[in-house]
């Protein structure tokens, strides 16, 4: 097995408010729209998403079969965490194979 993988923090701009809530549900409507399909836990996306940016046990965890073109045996998961005050958002994305 192997794959790759990518980590990004998301900065809500000076000036803005938003509410935790309501990012979390642009998250998942945003992803589920797009086929991704939201999973348990992974223990392994928590262990490496800490090692870079902060984690909650709330953090949002999806996965998503192989796009039209690429090889049979790959697949996707994303692991996201908004910061308890909406300001942040980090993501943590994979392809394996």
């Amino acid at each position: 097995m192997g794959g790759r993988w990518i980590s990004e923090r998301l900065r809500l701009r000076p000036g803005k408010e938003t509410a935790r809530d309501v990012i979390r549900m642009r998250v998942r409507e945003g992803l589920e729209q797009k086929g991704w399909v939201r999973k348990p836990p992974n223990s392994r996306v928590p262990y490496v998403l800490s090692k870079i940016w902060d984690t909650a046990p709330d953090d949002l965890y999806y996965s998503h079969a192989r796009l039209e073109g690429d090889p049979e045996n790959w697949s996707y998961a994303q692991a996201v965490h908004v910061s308890a005050d909406g300001r942040e958002v980090h993501l943590y994305r994979e392809v394996v194979w």
